[in-house]
């Protein structure tokens, strides 16, 4: 998972390397776009933003909100 920037926008890029993809199973890649159409189809006050997807050529991404962890969010993860 990366973080970047897109149009001002703090975002989390999940990335599937090509060496990865090259192992990867038919089943596998198709899980990746499944969980693509997902986000997309997911909209919720609750949940971050999905922002699109790249899965025609190498690098696969999904790229989607990303927010920083409040105080209270880190305590909770103890």
């Amino acid at each position: 998972m990366l973080l970047g920037k897109w149009r001002g926008s703090l975002v989390a890029v999940k990335v599937l390397r090509e060496e990865i993809v090259e192992r990867a199973s038919a089943a596998e890649l198709h899980q990746f776009k499944q969980e693509a159409a997902m986000l997309q189809a997911s909209r919720h006050p609750y949940i971050l933003n999905f922002y699109g997807a790249r899965l025609s050529r190498h690098p696969y991404m999904l790229v989607s909100e990303a927010r920083r962890a409040s105080p209270s969010h880190a305590a909770c993860a103890l």
